[in-house]
């Protein structure tokens, strides 16, 4: 069996023209909805539901109003009104005893605990296209404030998204992506486009006193099932292919951070020493082995004042020094042992 991934993708809706164009698409309201089966649109659920005779431009404007803060300040022009959230998974490779009705709670849960539960006002099950997903629409107030940066500015917040809901998926038995991964996840609009871009080859044949708009029906049908399971491969060979060079591009990144370290110690060796590395290395070699010998020489006395006298020797040596270099934080033999370590690698 294949790997089958959870998918989680966004799109900021930037005025209140947006806010009704969703609200068609996400209740098929008005004309057809391409890629959707209007035979298969009961099996549609509304997950989290709108209050009764509202919808997503009277919810957008009562959180608003609702607003310590917009009631002495008046809100950006080019502030972000809402933020679309579409999740899914690639159903080709769906686990055997994968349970549909609790990912659906569990996107609801993560939904509410992300954004904020007063933030999402409506969340709507689509099962009448090819593949099961569900569009919520998010309100983004922090601190009585719209901020869709909040949650989607930056790489580091687009990652925690993906990472948190990746997180939360896993448990279903849903694969997430690298995480790092170099792969760009597609915005809802861009994934709707590249559907209808997608070509099949043939139509199915006529069949024997078929009426047209019975066949019109069929063939289309076929060609929208046909695009989307084209796109969804194609997706899913690019992204296996990115996360592929991406781990190979980590792992150069730190094959390439691990050379740079040992150059540093190695500039640093040979400026504290002020002696090429081979000529450090026979001393510390040499500074080893006297160090094992006053360890098991026989006569311990001895020993001991050789000892006594070396430290002497380093006090004395440090204080000539310490007014122009600063004194290493570890002692000489630390450093010696983890030099000889990092340049024997």
């Amino acid at each position: 069996m294949g790997t089958c991934y959870s998918f989680v993708s966004t799109e900021k809706i930037k005025d209140l023209g947006a806010f009704s164009r969703k609200l068609e698409h996400n209740f098929r309201i008005g004309g057809r909805v391409p890629n959707a089966d209007p035979m298969k649109s009961y099996l549609n659920e509304e997950l989290i539901k709108l209050e009764p005779g509202s919808d997503y431009i009277k919810e957008y404007n009562k959180r608003v109003l609702d607003s310590v803060y917009y009631q002495t300040h008046k809100i950006r022009k080019d502030a972000v009104r809402g933020i679309e959230v579409m999740m899914t998974f690639s159903s080709k490779d769906i686990p055997k005893d994968f349970d549909f009705e609790q990912w659906k709670k569990e996107n609801v849960e993560w939904l509410q605990s992300y954004f904020g539960k007063d933030n999402v006002v409506s969340a709507v099950l689509h099962m009448d296209e090819t593949t099961p997903h569900i569009h919520a629409v998010v309100i983004p107030m922090v601190n009585e404030r719209l901020s869709a940066a909040h949650f989607l500015n930056g790489r580091e917040r687009m990652a925690n998204l993906q990472n948190s809901y990746g997180d939360r998926m896993e448990k279903l038995g849903l694969t997430r992506g690298m995480k790092g991964s170099l792969a760009k996840h597609t915005d809802i609009k861009e994934f709707y486009t590249a559907v209808n871009k997608q070509k099949i080859k043939e139509l199915p044949q006529p069949k024997k006193h078929e009426s047209t708009k019975d066949y019109y029906e069929r063939a289309q049908k076929v060609f929208q099932e046909s695009n989307y399971q084209h796109l969804n491969e194609l997706q899913k060979k690019d992204r296996e292919i990115i996360e592929k060079n991406t781990q190979t591009l980590q792992e150069n990144l730190e094959l390439a951070n691990s050379i740079k370290k040992t150059q540093e110690l190695i500039r640093e060796i040979e400026h504290r020493f002020g002696e090429d590395k081979d000529t450090v290395l026979k001393k510390i070699d040499t500074m080893n082995h006297l160090n094992q010998g006053l360890k098991s020489y026989p006569d311990q006395d001895f020993s001991n004042n050789v000892f006594e006298g070396m430290r002497e020797i380093l006090r004395f040596e440090k204080e000539k020094t310490k007014r122009t270099r600063k004194e290493p934080e570890k002692s000489l033999d630390q450093i010696l042992d983890e030099a000889k370590k990092e340049l024997q690698k």
